[in-house]
């Protein structure tokens, strides 16, 4: 039996060892400057395959689904601007998703208030806009609220006036009794922005009169000072007995 010496066994495991310390550190400078790239939004799938992944809990595969798309772009030690999102894409999404669960809060919300929040181009803006008047046209409980969100982001994000009324409309006709006396007032308050105050006028008393005596006494009393205060000529509050109890200077 051959005796190596442990000197010589020695200094094969260091010629190993600084063999293999080279090589890291060669794998590590060629590695080191490679990232993951992101390939942007993905396809969406469908409805079936979406439910068939959760063997079919739709449910399921909705909160899933819904989680993977706030995270995109975010992985990773990665964040990507909004303006960089395919939105086209996202539109997608959100249409699946909606069909999976067209109650739910979560991607209404996470629309208005993450995918709306950045510095979206006008088109992109546009896209959520819209899934949010799809959104709230529904009758579920409190659904008009995102309706009210897509009046706000029209008017004051796209700077789309008569896109804005068209959907104040749509909210000021809403089949939810629940809708805001507020809420329904959107398309005189839009109007009287236009410079179109006659015609705002007539809405407001119109709504006064129609739901006055069901609503609650603070949101009456928000309209009357909204029609006093910013449609009538200071001239002409006299005329009108609603304005009587009403502070000019709010």
């Amino acid at each position: 039996m051959k005796v190596v010496p442990v000197r010589q066994d020695m200094r094969r495991h260091w010629i190993y060892f600084i063999c293999m310390l080279f090589t890291v550190i060669a794998v590590w400078g060629y590695s080191r400057k490679i990232t993951l790239q992101w390939d942007n939004v993905p396809p969406a799938p469908s409805v079936m395959s979406a439910s068939a992944m959760t063997l079919g809990d739709t449910q399921m595969s909705y909160r899933f689904l819904g989680l993977l798309l706030q995270i995109y772009g975010n992985t990773g030690g990665r964040y990507t601007a909004m303006k960089n999102y395919d939105y086209n894409a996202l539109k997608q999404w959100f249409d699946v998703l909606h069909e999976m669960d067209s109650r739910s809060e979560y991607l209404p919300f996470l629309v208005s208030y993450y995918f709306t929040a950045g510095q979206q181009t006008p088109d992109q803006l546009r896209i959520a806009v819209q899934f949010l008047e799809k959104a709230g046209v529904g009758t579920g409980d409190m659904q008009w609220r995102w309706l009210a969100q897509a009046v706000f982001l029209a008017r004051y994000r796209l700077n789309d006036i008569q896109y804005a009324l068209d959907l104040s409309h749509k909210l000021e006709n809403h089949a939810d009794p629940a809708v805001g006396l507020w809420a329904r007032n959107l398309p005189s308050i839009i109007m009287g922005n236009m410079g179109e105050k006659d015609a705002a006028l007539s809405l407001s008393l119109a709504l006064l009169k129609e739901y006055g005596a069901t609503m609650d006494h603070r949101e009456v009393y928000y309209l009357k000072t909204y029609i006093c205060n910013q449609l009538l000529e200071p001239e002409k509050r006299g005329l009108f007995a609603l304005c009587h109890d009403i502070d000019p200077s709010e």
